[in-house]
């Protein structure tokens, strides 16, 4: 505690902590004001009335990032959560961002909507997509990974590679198959008329 007070002093002070400790020493934390504040996993902050979410929330700055590779894991309060702490008030207040965006949303995906509840859901999909694209810098594969493992690597790694289909028949080879685009679908399966009976029993 001691010596990050006296870090805190510094006008230069470079901060690595983990999210128990920000909570543990929110005391010398908050009143300092940052010139960034970097949230690292950032869904860790996904639930809005979780102590560390209102904790990095405190955090003095105007410049704040978060990196994160699953930001959505259940609902679009998820979303809200980050996006407060990005950029409070950019989705307004929770229940008004439920009431525009998380609800007709959800209602539009059940199986039993109606077409206008599916438009609705499409419709407020789109202007919440419009809403924080601006603030989103996302990171594929595809965009990090523009070589080959043989690529690049002048005559030795050729040689390598020469090396390596000799011992195992090219099957180093298969790395370079180009696989087709990962496609998702969501379907709805209904309940047997057993099934449906022992899911009753169950509960």
């Amino acid at each position: 505690v001691k010596r990050l007070k006296q870090a805190l002093r510094s006008t230069n002070t470079v901060v690595i902590t983990t999210y128990d400790m920000v909570r543990a020493m929110r005391d010398h934390l908050i009143p300092v004001r940052w010139g960034y504040v970097v949230l690292d996993e950032g869904h860790k902050i996904r639930n809005p009335d979780a102590d560390i979410t209102i904790t990095c929330k405190c955090l003095r700055t105007v410049h704040r990032i978060i990196l994160s590779g699953a930001p959505i894991q259940n609902h679009l309060t998820e979303l809200w959560s980050l996006f407060d702490f990005v950029f409070p008030g950019r989705l307004g207040t929770l229940p008004v961002f439920q009431a525009q965006y998380a609800i007709p949303i959800q209602i539009g995906g059940y199986t039993n909507a109606t077409p206008l509840q599916v438009q609705t859901a499409y419709q407020c999909s789109v202007s919440l997509r419009d809403l924080v694209t601006p603030y989103l810098l996302r990171r594929m594969k595809c965009d990090v990974m523009t070589t080959t493992p043989d690529e690049g690597g002048g005559s030795g790694g050729d040689k390598q590679h020469d090396i390596d289909d000799s011992k195992d028949g090219g099957m180093d080879k298969m790395d370079k198959i180009v696989l087709p685009k990962k496609t998702e679908q969501v379907l709805f399966c209904s309940l047997t008329p057993i099934q449906l009976q022992a899911y009753r029993s169950y509960l």
